[in-house]
């Protein structure tokens, strides 16, 4: 829509310049300038990252590598920033400014990749530096700026007015698309620029054809580095092929506008390029249309979740589309984000970070983008001019190949967006660290956590047959997962994906209905140093009532203990002793593996030494939650189950004391079902 109104608003000052008088020679002869439609059909390739598993269909990069690294001068910036609170340091701007426009006295410029729109980069970082420049790169610094060739003005009311009595057709389009970028931005905003701009269109290009336009605050014609500005100067080089100029300008008259948004144009020039570059780019997209500039930023933000968002410049203009997304009046925001820095920037925008950066994370696979996937709509930007192009991170999961994936993540970072091929009956999520999404296809909801989580999924076609009969069913999933981890502070993260078959045993267990049952065991004997015991355990009785996948249960055990101590050879008598122990307790959880809980236990026995005895007599009541239990069922069926329960304890205490047992510690049990 706000393309259309664009052609519609230039169509109409064309025309109302066709009409009107002047005193100005003719212009020469023009062309018609080209205007991106903002054509978001999908494009036919786009750069991948470096990997040889890497595929690229329709925009939509495929890959089962890690994100791609940033590189060249992205990365070298990218660091800059981590180390200077998001905005580029001195040094960092000095070298960038050189690589732009020329030499600058006591600079070697390092940086030899130049990147469109490093033009007003490079001028802000250095302007933001400005008190701290000697006089000689000041003077420099302000040679480099001059205005250009051929120049116009426009005045608050929007009338142009020829600084030149020449003025060619370059000049013309380019003041004419300033202007109509002015009044757009004056409409969503709700407030005038209120000072003149001042347009020069150079002939030859700067900075190896990849820088396409600057902007700078401007005061009694020196440059506004404190302060209001009184004006301010554009200036716009040769464009390339696949370069709007209505994209660019309007990106540049964005800048004046932000200039004039701070009560001090300092907090501009210093504030944080994720900020300052991502919402011009943004600007210049949703009203000049996407170009290949933009496309190519965007890419950035699909390719590189890795990289921390302020430490971002152009490409985080894929953020103020997640803002969209979210539902944010991006306009509203944007003036209230410029004297922020970092999460409060993303506060300042009135909406939920928590909630924006998940969308940060699930807008990557673009669900809309061919292939499609089944997913719920959050798996995607709403927008209709977001570049078509998204990330997927492939992977195969099966019993014999889990995935397991593990980052150190700096601030408000993302992970790949992992789509995962599943085989077997179960998949086993685990993750920690971090805001988590996950969703399977197929039209099941987004499930989301924050730290760690851990979930069992059943993959089969009707979601049964992973549990026992009378179990609570484990969430449906299907074969394809799509899954990733947001960072909104620094941490490390990992998660993983693993896949298992349902053996017969893991499908038996309780039906629904009252049973009663026998734990039966044969004698154990147990030695502790020179002492000997022999634990008589008899026969007990347990109860279950089985209801809608939860088991309620009570059981009782009695057991009988013989001890002998012999003398042991310091004159110390030996002695012997009986013990009879009796415990209740309660069945809970699972009908597969129910597990146990002791209540209460009583002990009441003697000890006899030297011919004397003395009685014992212990008394407890656990307020333990209910520990899992091992039910290896041997057989089980609607009206009865047996089988045996690992014990697992005791080869615990074999294991870390002196303690050891002999015979079968492993416990029996067969139950009926006695009713419905």
């Amino acid at each position: 829509m706000q393309r259309t109104s664009l052609m519609l608003l230039t169509l109409a000052l064309v025309a109302a310049a066709c009409t009107s008088t002047s005193d100005q020679p003719p212009a020469p002869e023009t062309t018609t300038s080209r205007v991106d439609t903002g054509d978001t059909s999908p494009p036919t390739s786009t750069a991948a990252p470096g990997s040889t598993t890497t595929t690229t269909v329709a925009g939509l990069i495929i890959t089962d590598a890690e994100p791609v690294e940033p590189s060249g001068t992205d990365a070298l910036l990218q660091r800059d920033r981590e180390g200077n609170d998001g905005s580029l340091s001195l040094e960092t701007s000095l070298d960038l400014f050189a690589a732009v426009y020329g030499p600058l006295p006591g600079v070697t410029s390092t940086i030899t990749e130049l990147r469109p729109g490093d033009g007003s980069l490079a001028i802000r970082s250095v302007l933001a530096n400005w008190d701290e420049l000697d006089p000689g790169t000041q003077d420099a610094v302000s040679g480099a700026l001059a205005p250009g060739q051929r120049v116009e003005t426009i005045a608050l009311a929007g009338e142009v007015t020829a600084i030149r009595a020449q003025s060619d057709t370059a000049l013309a389009e380019a003041t004419m698309a300033a202007d109509v970028a002015r009044i757009l931005i004056e409409e969503q905003l709700g407030r005038p620029l209120g000072i003149p701009m001042t347009i020069s269109v150079l002939d030859a290009p700067i900075g190896g054809d990849n820088v396409l336009a600057d902007a700078s605050p401007m005061r009694s014609g020196v440059f506004a580095t404190s302060g209001t500005p009184d004006s301010c100067s554009i200036r716009i080089f040769p464009l390339g092929e696949g370069t709007s100029l209505e994209t660019t300008v309007t990106h540049e008259v964005y800048h004046c506008f932000q200039f004039t948004m701070a009560p001090d144009v300092s907090k501009v020039l210093r504030g944080q390029d994720w900020i300052i570059e991502g919402q011009a780019q943004w600007v210049g997209a949703r009203l000049g249309g996407v170009g290949d500039t933009t496309e190519g930023w965007f890419q950035d933000w699909i390719a590189s979740p890795a990289t921390s968002l302020f430490s971002l410049d152009y490409a985080a203009v894929g953020f103020y589309w997640v803002l969209e997304t979210a539902g944010v009046d991006v306009w509203q925001a944007m003036p209230a984000m410029l004297d922020q820095r970092g999460p409060s920037a993303v506060e300042a925008t009135g909406g939920d970070p928590i909630q924006i950066w998940r969308l940060a994370l699930t807008s990557m696979p673009r669900r809309s983008v061919s292939p499609d996937l089944d997913l719920p709509p959050e798996w995607d930007f709403t927008p209709d001019d977001v570049p078509w192009m998204g990330m997927r991170v492939g992977a195969s999961v099966s019993p014999s190949s889990p995935f397991e994936r593990s980052n150190t993540h700096t601030a408000f970072s993302r992970s790949g967006t992992l789509v995962a091929t599943l085989e077997g009956d179960i998949a086993e999520v685990t993750a920690d660290g971090g805001l988590g999404s996950l969703a399977f296809e197929g039209g099941n909801p987004t499930v989301t956590w924050s730290g760690s989580y851990d979930q069992e999924f059943c993959l089969n076609e009707d979601g049964t047959g992973c549990t026992c009969q009378a179990a609570t069913p484990l969430p449906p999933g299907t074969r394809e997962l799509v899954m990733g981890l947001a960072v909104i502070d620094p941490t490390t993260t990992s998660f993983g994906v693993t896949t298992r078959e349902v053996t017969d045993d893991e499908r038996l267990g309780f039906t629904d209905g009252e049973w009663e049952g026998t734990f039966f065991e044969s004698n154990i004997g147990i030695t502790f140093d020179s002492a000997t015991a022999v634990r008589e355990r008899g026969d007990s009785p347990f109860t279950l009532s089985v209801r809608d996948g939860a088991v309620e249960g009570t059981f009782t055990t009695v057991n009988d203990t013989e001890v002998e101590v012999p003398p042991d050879g310091t004159g110390m008598p030996g002695g012997t002793g009986q013990l009879r122990t009796v415990t209740e307790g309660i069945l809970a959880d699972s009908p597969c593996n129910p597990s146990f809980a002791a209540r209460s236990s009583s002990s009441v026995g003697t000890m006899t030494i030297a011919g004397i005895t003395v009685p014992l007599a212990f008394d407890s009541t656990p307020t333990d939650d209910p520990v899992p239990a091992d039910w290896v069922f041997t057989e089980a069926g609607p009206d009865k189950v047996e089988g045996t329960i690992i014990n697992s304890v005791f080869p615990m205490l074999e294991a870390s004391s002196p303690i050891k047992f002999t015979g079968d510690v492993d416990l029996n049990f067969v139950a009926f079902r006695v009713s419905d």
